[in-house]
């Protein structure tokens, strides 16, 4: 089963339309109200970051000024006022830094004082390091989200619980685009989350949190096996060893806002800052980091082996080529073709797919996924 946007959706966390609003906001209330979930509220650099921040989405997009200041609009006002996409502000974002070049003096205001105190050249401000601003409050937006409890949803989770528990032939792969552990943590039922080494297999070796950071490899035999494309809100990683955190119990992506160094934000082999495992939405985004490349290899062996993959609230966008290269590769990758089920709500997606995949190859349901659920997931004795 592979879950895009439209699972998270689901529970109410921020689609690609949504993010840019919540993060005006949270910059908002910082100004008005004096306190904000952007970032951390006892973040001693939440009024640096919230500036930085405010400051390149100005420079990105100089005519969105007008949405920090006018009280008329409330949040739900910017999501309908036609503001940029995250991924387009991103996405130019990513080309300035690929071919090297910039749009403004980010060290000096125009009287050309310093803008921060500059006291060497490793303070100065540049791309890189705004873009690494930028995806934080990316991930703050969206982290800061209480994923509400969908009743009608819970068959779903609890069908992949009971034929992966059997530890027969049938196994479901769970493979999503989504940061949020909605999946895992629905999978793990309570105190099993502290064995998780056993239980889920997230694609790569990791280390465990406990007091030694004992690296655990994947299981042979996991109960749930839990393929997050992208990243996720409960891992951290370190860029001198290069293994992942992973906290199968919180999310812990909030230890990367911070400036001090203390031992939840560091690596056992000594390296400081650990640091988000997010890919954020761009048009031309690039997954270097070796682990996610390890979970991606994973997932196309998963996807070739599999008699059916079932492609819940992922509408297939031309340009999201990673994942259509991968579903391609898997797809030739195989004497058998799979049947093909596409669970969405209405027909947007349904040429895509039907041009995408062979003729009569693909099963395209419209209503939606919790009608999906009620109709195809029967429970199981």
């Amino acid at each position: 089963m592979f879950f895009g946007a439209g699972l998270s959706k689901a529970f109410d966390f921020p689609v690609t339309g949504q993010i840019l609003p919540l993060m005006i906001d949270g910059i908002r209330q910082y100004h008005w109200k004096g306190k904000s979930w952007l970032y951390k509220e006892d973040e001693p650099n939440q009024q640096l970051y919230i500036s930085w921040l405010q400051l390149l989405l100005f420079r990105l997009s100089p005519g969105i000024p007008r949405f920090f200041t006018d009280k008329n609009i409330d949040r739900k006002g910017l999501e309908n006022a036609g503001l940029p996409l995250v991924t387009d502000l991103l996405s130019q974002l990513d080309h300035l830094l690929a071919s090297a070049q910039d749009i403004y003096d980010w060290n000096f205001n125009g009287t050309y004082t310093a803008s921060v105190s500059i006291a060497h050249i490793g303070s100065r401000i540049d791309l890189k390091l705004l873009k690494t601003i930028f995806e934080w409050g990316i991930i703050s937006a969206i982290g800061q989200t209480k994923a509400r409890e969908i009743v009608a949803l819970n068959p779903l989770f609890d069908y992949i619980k009971k034929i992966n528990r059997r530890g027969k032939r049938d196994f479901i792969t769970t493979i999503t685009t989504n940061y949020d552990p909605l999946l895992e943590w629905n999978f793990l039922d309570d105190g099993e989350a502290y064995y998780a080494c056993d239980r889920v297999d997230y694609g790569f070796s990791w280390r465990d949190v406990d007091d030694i950071g004992t690296i655990r490899p994947r299981p042979s035999k996991p109960k749930f096996a839990v393929f997050k494309l992208h990243g996720s809100f409960d891992w951290l990683k370190c860029e001198r060893c290069g293994y992942i955190y992973v906290n199968p119990t919180s999310s812990i992506y909030t230890l990367a806002y911070s400036n001090v160094k203390e031992d939840r934000n560091t690596c056992h082999c000594g390296h400081w800052p650990l640091k988000p495992v997010i890919v954020t939405p761009s048009y031309i985004r690039s997954v270097f980091d070796t682990n996610l490349h390890e979970i991606w290899k994973a997932s196309l062996e998963a996807l070739r082996k599999a008699d059916e993959w079932i492609l819940v609230g992922y509408s297939l966008p031309n340009e999201d080529f990673n994942i259509k290269s991968l579903f391609l590769r898997a797809y030739a990758g195989r004497k058998k073709k799979p049947r093909v089920t596409v669970v969405q709500y209405k027909d947007e997606a349904r040429g895509r797919y039907e041009n995408f995949f062979e003729e009569n190859q693909v099963d395209y349901q419209n209503e939606g996924l919790e009608p999906f659920v009620k109709k195809y997931i029967k429970p199981l004795r």
